[in-house]
């Protein structure tokens, strides 16, 4: 019984013997999981291309696109690209040395890429302060531009009539800020404070309208500082739209704003 139990522990110990120390140390870790870190890992760069005997080389004076931006296109070509890294920009040139089938190619996307950008457009948009009543005012106090407009609102509200206080006419280029203030100068005699602001103006997407961004619009009557709205706003070129109703702190009289915005040359 002895001698049979020494043989089993002689085989035991030399089964564990033939098993590394590393493996007896820790679990190996699934190989699935050993491929994702390994394909976790971050690319190297690729090598900046030298100059080579072949190579022709050539300098670029550019007008309207800036250096920089415009090597960055130009990575995709197998081409060394160099640029002066001062100045302002648009930077003044950019040097190319490639192959000469590789350069005609280099050549024909500078040309594409270097153009003067369009004009930037611009836009005047105008602003119409009516006040609504609910007693009866004279007929001839709203223009016909808005005859529509008043017909919409008398649809919806149950003022007796409306009268013009006041035009604002605001003019900018897109992308710019427009900012107007009118001064105690109201078309009906009134001495109200108007302030109409907006961060940026766009145009849409085939010259359909404008956009508005952070537009605000106060009315400073009486010591009372109103904001009629605020936000963002998207208007219909050639549509006259209100905007916003605001109380005056006189149950029979409101403030109407209606916008409009167009495209000028």
């Amino acid at each position: 019984m002895l001698a049979k139990w020494c043989r089993t522990w002689l085989l035991t110990a030399v089964s564990l013997a033939a098993v590394p120390v590393s493996a007896l140390a820790a679990p190996q870790e699934p190989p699935a999981e050993a491929e994702k870190q390994e394909s976790a890992k971050p690319e190297a760069p690729p090598a900046r291309r030298s100059p080579r005997p072949g190579d022709v080389t050539r300098v670029f004076v550019l007008r309207h696109v800036g250096a920089r931006p415009l090597a960055d296109v130009l990575q995709v070509f197998p081409a060394t690209i160099s640029f002066p890294a001062y100045g302002t920009l648009p930077n003044p040139a950019i040097g190319v040395s490639a192959p000469a089938g590789v350069m005609a190619a280099i050549e024909e996307t500078i040309k594409r890429l270097d153009v003067e950008p369009p004009p930037s457009k611009s836009i005047e948009l105008t602003a119409y302060v009516l006040e609504a009543l609910a007693q009866p005012a004279e007929p001839a106090s709203v223009p016909a531009e808005l005859e529509t407009v008043v017909a919409q609102l008398r649809s919806t509200f149950s003022y007796a009539s409306y009268r013009l206080l006041d035009k604002l006419i605001a003019r900018g280029l897109e992308d710019s800020r427009l900012n107007v203030v009118s001064v105690g100068s109201g078309a009906a005699g009134t001495t109200n404070d108007y302030q109409l602001a907006v961060g940026k103006v766009r145009v849409l997407a085939g010259e359909t309208g404008v956009r508005l961004s952070e537009f605000q619009f106060h009315l400073v009557s009486s010591g009372r500082n109103n904001n009629i709205v605020t936000g963002d706003i998207e208007i219909r070129a050639g549509r006259k739209v209100v905007i916003g109703k605001s109380g005056t702190g006189d149950p029979a009289k409101a403030i109407i704003l209606v916008l409009s915005a167009k495209l000028v040359d």
